[in-house]
């Protein structure tokens, strides 16, 4: 081996050696490639060149990567065409491809060589998907083909060695993405858990006082209408849970068994006040079409599924700004049930359909926080299905979920408890005493112990709860946890200090905040929202 070709070997290696040293200190792969090409450039000698990802079943350039001295206007020549005849497959993706000007095949490839003058090329395939491919590609003005030779296996190992550290790199961000997502959802369930008291309470008001209106003689339409605020505010009041929830993964609804159009159908009643205001204010046309044919049912829980219904429901609407076409279908299909929703919208790129099932990625920016999807996501798998997606930009988006259908007297499935059997059969001669700051929240707690003919009088300061005890007996105590002064546990201590035989409830709304520890002060954690039902059980759980 003569001194020349000596060094040529070492310069490469030495070049081989810093590309990956320096891949520990680039911050994406567009660096660690442009890096590269200016380096290729400097020991090849080319004249100019450019990296290229391809969309590989039609030969388009997706997205330039990086630039050398490449000359003005070419890239918008090169854009939607292709310089070899070949389409790159995985089984040929180490190959590095040399093409001369003799052997450009179509009038264009021939044009857009003379007019920036080079007269042979080199293709470098990088990376590869089952969608596109990465290359770079080298262009020389006065080298021929053959004296090229000479640089075919460097520029092979050159490849193969940028693939790998590519796919480092890829493991390094997806490990920096999963950490970012990691912090992301511990400071949501953070967020969440400081909400879910002030929120609890409101649904609190709206739950209590809306099934107290259920209880009184309505006309048919103001029923539906608060029918329809009841089952909001308890879907609401789990929204909240499985939000708060979401960081620890810990879901403990119960299932039962419903028909599918029934959900289907509340859900679309739930959305429809949000299209009419929103089409009608800007004078656009919603179409809805309407064709719910499966006739199964499904064990599921209730208010997740139709979670999942109203936020494609929202994503079609949001997608249809200016009007179009919402079709919403239910059909049964061997043992399977699926629900269809369909949209003619803007559609989904390719690129946005690959992410967007993640959590936190949103293409709404401001209007969107990233988990409506990651989330209906993860309820259709908990319920043993699954979801399909398929978009065409420009044409509309259709969304399938299937479900397994429920079959009747199956001994794989546990026999669901009614809720609606609670026993609202409950002593009436009780002196009960409610304890909340927030005056709204006590007075709609005292109403609902009105309605099942329970007497209470209402308290707003737990400092005067001892008070109150030195002037009239309580059989119990239902206090809100997060009281100003003492807080409902401080306060049950001390009130079981003075008298034993009264019975304390504690209503909160952080759920699972007394799950795993032991209050003896303490008979009966009621969680907010509660029903009258809910306050049934509670009252005759510590009688």
């Amino acid at each position: 081996m003569n001194r020349t070709l000596h060094n040529k070997e070492s310069e490469r290696l030495e070049f081989l050696n810093e590309l990956i040293l320096d891949a520990s200190y680039r911050q994406s792969n567009n660096d660690l490639l442009e890096t590269a090409l200016i380096k290729i450039a400097e020991l090849v000698g080319i004249d100019f060149g450019y990296i290229a990802r391809y969309l590989k079943k039609e030969d388009i350039i997706r997205t330039i990567e990086g630039t050398y001295k490449v000359p003005e206007g070419f890239l918008e020549e090169v854009k939607n065409h292709r310089f070899k005849s070949e389409i790159i497959t995985e089984s040929i993706k180490d190959k590095v491809f040399i093409i001369s000007e003799e052997e450009f095949e179509t009038p264009q490839q021939k044009y857009i060589s003379r007019k920036y003058n080079f007269k042979t090329l080199i293709t470098i395939p990088i990376e590869f998907d089952n969608n596109n491919s990465t290359e770079i590609m080298l262009l020389f003005s006065h080298k021929e083909k053959e004296t090229l030779l000479e640089h075919i296996h460097f520029l092979e190992t050159l490849g193969s060695t940028l693939w790998i550290l590519i796919q480092k790199q890829k493991m390094y961000e997806d490990y920096q993405k999963s950490i970012i997502r990691t912090e992301k959802l511990r400071a949501l369930g953070e967020l969440a858990g400081g909400i879910a008291h002030d929120f609890n309470n409101l649904l609190t008001t709206i739950l209590g006082f809306s099934q107290i209106a259920l209880t009184h003689e309505l006309n048919d339409d103001i029923r539906q209408y608060m029918d329809i605020i009841y089952k909001s505010a308890l879907d609401g009041k789990k929204i909240v849970e499985r939000v708060q929830n979401f960081s620890r993964k810990q879901f403990n609804d119960k299932r039962d068994v419903y028909p599918i159009n029934s959900i289907v159908e509340s859900g679309i009643e739930m959305a429809r006040p949000r299209w009419k205001n929103f089409y009608e204010s800007y004078g656009n046309k919603l179409k809805i079409i309407k064709g719910l044919h499966s006739t199964s049912k499904i064990y599921c829980i209730e208010h997740e599924i139709r979670e999942v219904i109203i936020n494609l429901l929202s994503n079609a609407m949001d997608a249809m700004e200016e009007g179009g076409i919402l079709t919403i279908r239910t059909e049964d299909i061997d043992d399977k049930i699926v629900v269809e929703i369909s949209d003619t919208g803007i559609g989904i790129p390719d690129e946005t359909i690959r992410e967007i099932f993640e959590p936190f990625y949103s293409t709404k920016g401001t209007k969107g926080t990233g988990l409506g999807l990651s989330i209906a996501k993860e309820i259709i798998e908990e319920h043993k299905g699954s979801i399909q997606l398929k978009s065409v930009v420009g044409k509309g988006t259709i969304f399938k979920l299937y479900f397994d259908r429920y079959i009747e007297k199956s001994e794989s499935i546990e026999s669901p408890k009614n809720d609606a059997n609670i026993d609202l059969n409950i002593a009436k001669n009780l002196n009960v005493l409610v304890v909340d700051d927030i005056q709204q929240v006590g007075e709609t707690v005292v109403q609902m112990l009105e309605t099942i003919e329970i007497h209470s009088e209402l308290e707003t300061s737990s400092e005067n709860v001892i008070h109150r005890l030195s002037q009239k007996e309580y059989d119990i105590i239902i206090c809100d946890l997060a009281m100003p002064e003492l807080n409902g546990a401080e306060l049950s201590k001390i009130v079981k200090e003075a008298n034993p035989k009264i019975k304390f409830i504690i209503a909160t709304g952080w759920p699972g905040r007394f799950k795993d520890k032991s209050y003896k002060s303490i008979d009966f954690v009621l969680d907010k929202p509660f029903t009258i039902e809910d306050l049934t059980n509670a009252v005759n759980s510590v009688l």
